[in-house]
């Protein structure tokens, strides 16, 4: 589901961009009609980051070299992608439908070709190595899959229909996900328990990731919180892949920092989950993420314990006090 343009608009004027940049740390000064400072995105040592505050834009005249908006500031900053940027902004999005039958479909036949492609693509295969996802059985298992970019050729026109009402393909045919590795993400209760109802993309060469339109769908590995006490609950669809593909099996991702979706947490009540090991980053937004979190668990009778990642992804851990 698109984003409405006004919506757009509402947030850009919601948030003064020299203003914001400020509050994310990066120290501006005036030079002439625009303010420039040192980029956050490269090391830099000669001021190369240049902010119009009459136009509302930034651009990186060093080794960036790009620029845009608020929205663009925040993919760039924070990694994710223009719906997560509009989250973070404050924004707004018109509640999304389900997805038809018919249109559920086609998207489990998206899935299925994105897995064929997978296992005949090693570049993707390396990623998913390089990200500690590295159990032989782990891809067959949750057939990941990989979006070459040859999915619409394989489609009649009712296919191609059907993926662009679900945002599998845009409104020029172009593939969303294409060049990243692809997670399906399927219904974890109900009639359509086990069918595919949305994906998650991670791009092998670029930081970003992207999910479909609309509100997040689905529950990536609903199994880790049957006939278990206790589930680890990740950041990061990535991290909860390699925790698993390390032996944990009990691990249940949400979607960023704003992603415990009423799905993953009526899924966690009607599996009984006693309790929650919030494993989430080691920085300001992950320990906010995990404050709220447990709150909300809390209110279902789910106590929690949190565990930062020392750095991004899987790399070392530590514990801190209960937050709730």
């Amino acid at each position: 589901m698109l984003i409405d343009k006004a919506e757009i608009e509402r947030v850009k004027r919601a948030h003064e961009l020299v203003g914001f940049i400020r509050s994310r740390g990066v120290a501006l000064t005036q030079r002439g009609k625009q303010l420039v400072g040192l980029c956050p995105f490269h090391e830099d040592h000669e001021p190369s980051l240049v902010v119009d505050a009459k136009k509302q834009l930034w651009n990186c005249l060093g080794a960036c070299r790009e620029g845009g908006d608020v929205y663009r500031f925040v993919m760039k900053a924070d990694g994710v992608d223009f719906r997560e940027a509009h989250r973070r902004l404050g924004g707004h999005e018109a509640e999304s439908k389900s997805v038809a039958v018919e249109d559920q479909q086609w998207l489990k036949r998206a899935a299925d070709h994105y897995h064929a492609r997978l296992l005949a693509t090693p570049a993707a295969q390396d990623y998913l190595r390089s990200r500690g996802i590295t159990a032989p059985e782990f891809a067959t298992s949750f057939r990941l899959g990989y979006a070459d970019g040859t999915l619409a050729e394989k489609l009649p026109a009712e296919g191609r229909r059907a993926l662009r009402r679900v945002g599998v393909l845009t409104g020029s045919g172009r593939e969303l996900l294409r060049g990243c590795v692809v997670f399906p993400l399927v219904a974890a209760g109900g009639a359509n328990s086990g069918h595919v109802v949305g994906l998650y993309g991670r791009s092998i060469e670029e930081r970003r990731h992207l999910y479909l339109p609309g509100e997040r769908r689905g529950v990536f590995n609903p199994q880790g919180a049957k006939n278990t006490d206790e589930v680890i609950v990740t950041e990061s669809v990535i991290d909860a892949a390699a925790l698993w593909s390390a032996g944990l099996r009990n691990v249940i991702p949400v979607y960023g920092v704003t992603g415990l979706t009423k799905e993953i947490m009526a899924h966690l009540v009607e599996c009984r989950v006693k309790r929650a090991v919030l494993m989430l980053d080691a920085d300001a937004a992950g320990r906010t993420a995990a404050t709220d979190m447990a709150q909300r668990l809390a209110a279902v009778n789910i106590e929690t314990r949190a565990v930062e990642f020392a750095g991004k992804g899987c790399g070392g851990v530590h514990r801190r006090g209960r937050p709730g």
